[in-house]
């Protein structure tokens, strides 16, 4: 078991279907068979994982673990669309086996497009030989031009996005980083904005391994030219999710419905809503500029979306 890739993932109740989805396509992708580790916020709600996924020959071992930190005080949860489970990767020293020494965490608004084990692998050998304990994607570089996450957290180095990061769980526990962060989310309290981002942030402040773009590509900038088979994991960055109502369709959209449709027998689009008005104004939008045409079903779209309304 511990020879395997070990993939990390939380998430509440809110994100059941997408991490699925997120499940699904890693499975497919990968070349090899691989750990999954689910920090789930405890609830009445059970996960269900299709037999697609529990049956799955690149699925090596499963763990769920459902968490109730209700001792903690998390800060930034009031009328935000986010729960504590934001927080739940501070704490997963506590809940994967003490052998393994090297996870990587995927948010589960990620997609997993292309088989990613030789990178993940590339990442681990670097993250050993170096003096970093993670590695992610750089967000936002501190160039000297005004940016508030940097006078706000007051770091000096670059700011990296955490919905993919490679994590050396043995140096994060020698050092003791969990005890260190709850001390930092403690710290900054209401200048959080990003939840548990700006505090692994704040910690590490700069210090961790750069990784390229196709390791964590935000989504937003993915459009006719891009080359999907140069990315690994497409991460759904910002307010504008696949599963919500659009006043466009894109390429990254069916990205995301594609996947769900193999874990889903009865809809061929995964539909939610903030606001079920406004959801109706944009799907009657998208027929008359005839935009619903280029979804790959069309029918099956206003089926799926009729069927949403009622849920």
């Amino acid at each position: 078991m511990k020879n395997s890739i070990n993939f990390v993932y939380c998430f509440d109740d809110n994100y059941l279907t997408q991490s699925k989805t997120s499940i699904i396509s890693l499975l497919d992708c990968v070349s090899e068979p691989v750990n999954i580790y689910i920090l789930k916020k405890s609830s009445n709600k059970k996960l269900n994982l299709t037999e697609k996924i529990l049956n799955h020959k690149n699925l090596n071992y499963l763990e769920i673990h459902n968490l109730d930190l209700k001792e903690y005080e998390f800060p930034n949860l009031t009328n935000v669309h986010v729960s504590e489970a934001t927080y739940f990767r501070i704490f997963i020293s506590d809940y994967i086996p003490k052998d393994i020494k090297l996870v990587t965490y995927l948010d589960a608004d990620t997609i997993c497009l292309n088989d990613p084990i030789s990178k993940v692998k590339d990442i681990y050998l670097k993250l050993k030989d170096s003096n970093y304990s993670i590695a992610a994607r750089t967000e936002v570089k501190n160039d000297n031009t005004e940016n508030e996450v940097f006078e706000r957290l007051e770091i000096q180095g670059s700011y990296f996005n955490a919905g993919v990061m490679f994590i050396n769980l043995e140096s994060w526990r020698k050092n003791n980083f969990q005890e260190k962060l709850i001390n930092v989310m403690n710290n900054l309290n209401n200048k959080i904005v990003h939840w548990d981002q700006d505090v692994l942030n704040k910690f590490f402040n700069g210090s961790y391994l750069e990784v390229p773009l196709s390791l964590n590509f935000n989504t937003n900038k993915i459009n006719t030219k891009t080359d999907i088979n140069s990315i690994y994991f497409a991460h759904y960055i910002g307010s504008e999710k696949p599963w919500t109502i659009l006043d466009k369709v894109n390429k990254s959209y069916e990205l995301y419905q594609n996947n769900f449709r193999k874990i889903s027998s009865k809809n061929k689009y995964h539909i939610t809503h903030s606001w079920k008005k406004k959801s109706l104004f944009l799907v009657i939008k998208l027929i008359l500029n005839l935009n619903i045409f280029k979804l790959k079903y069309p029918i099956g779209f206003i089926k799926s979306f009729i069927k949403s309304l009622k849920a």
